[in-house]
């Protein structure tokens, strides 16, 4: 649907969330009017509720990696 708005839509630009994982987020990130993606997966509730920054951190840098 994303790939479809590029043409009418071509000065807005968009940022999926739900259902993005690393796996799927380089597919979005390959559009282009899609400039980030959200995905659940940067900040796993466990890692959050025990306070581990160093994982938070590591799975950020894997996601900036993803854009092509």
């Amino acid at each position: 649907m994303l790939k479809a708005f590029a043409s009418p839509f071509h000065d807005v630009a968009f940022c999926p969330t739900g259902g993005i994982t690393p796996e799927t987020a380089p597919q979005f990130l390959a559009l282009p009017n899609v400039k980030v993606c959200g995905g659940s997966w940067l900040t796993p509730a466990d890692a959050v509720k025990s306070g581990d920054w160093t994982r938070i951190t590591k799975l950020a840098a894997e996601a900036q990696a993803l854009r092509r």
